[in-house]
């Protein structure tokens, strides 16, 4: 099976099926794999899951306001109306992908309060969602990439290893070297 191409013939193996699995593929997928880990406040988020659930939520949101707005359900219900039903249901997720999105910078889950401080908490908060996550393992836990990079090395269809170069003259066509060059140039000295 070959890599799946984009709209501009960009080869993207994340849209192959072996890496759908992992839910990382496509946008909407890494909001779905939020809502999965409902009050899972252990772990660590990477930056791209705890934006597209932020980004995904805010749409959410919007369509369901206009939706409120134009029916009149916010009226109707005390204020409440299909948004105000969203938000409480989306509350402990957001809380808990924040959580973890601070776990990744190897901040407690405690630092969410710091949004309570006017203007200086909330840049702070919003300094420590965007700061890249440790590389290596911390205190609560392995990076995330870290599984991403083992499952696209795992994938055989994009081997990419050095091979022999071949010419016209070969006439061993059943002994093939798969090893590197530079083994082989040690070999033949």
């Amino acid at each position: 099976m070959y890599p799946f191409t984009n709209d501009f013939g960009e080869v993207t193996p994340s849209l192959s099926p072996q890496s759908r699995s992992h839910f990382k593929g496509f946008p909407m997928d890494w909001y779905l794999a939020v809502l999965k880990k409902y009050a899972m406040f252990e772990g660590r988020a990477r930056r791209k899951e705890y934006w597209m659930y932020a980004l995904f939520t805010f749409l959410i949101s919007f369509g369901l306001a206009i939706v409120d707005g134009v029916t009149g359900l916010g009226n109707l219900t005390g204020g409440v109306g299909l948004n105000g039903l969203y938000f409480f249901a989306v509350l402990i997720p957001g809380l808990a992908v924040s959580v973890r999105r601070l776990h990744d910078t190897n901040h407690s889950g405690f630092w969410i309060l710091i949004g309570f401080l006017p203007i200086i908490g909330w840049f702070y908060l919003l300094y420590l969602t965007i700061k890249e996550g440790d590389s290596r393992s911390n205190d609560f836990g392995p990076n995330p990439k870290a599984g991403e990079r083992r499952a696209y090395d795992d994938e055989d269809d994009l081997d990419e290893r050095p091979r022999k170069k071949r010419s016209r003259n070969d006439d061993d066509d059943d002994e093939r070297d798969d090893r590197p060059r530079n083994k082989r140039r040690n070999d033949d000295d």
